[in-house]
């Protein structure tokens, strides 16, 4: 507390963690839209599935990190 009544108040600061979380959500679903469209062929489920894991490490980790 400061001293006598003439200290100023500050206003918390804005809390964006959820406005990050999602943006971090979309980001991830848009990689793993480029990975199923850019990459045809038989080779489409598998690395469809390696990077959809990847990605959802990296989302999971971030997310938590995040705070």
């Amino acid at each position: 507390m400061r001293e006598g009544s003439s200290g100023k108040v500050y206003p918390l600061p804005r809390d964006n963690t959820n406005m990050l979380r999602f943006l971090l959500a979309v980001i991830a679903l848009g990689l793993i839209l480029l990975f199923v469209v850019s990459i045809g062929g038989t080779t489409r489920w598998a690395s469809f599935a390696v990077s959809g894991f990847v990605i959802m490490v990296i989302t999971g980790l971030s997310i938590d990190k995040i705070r």
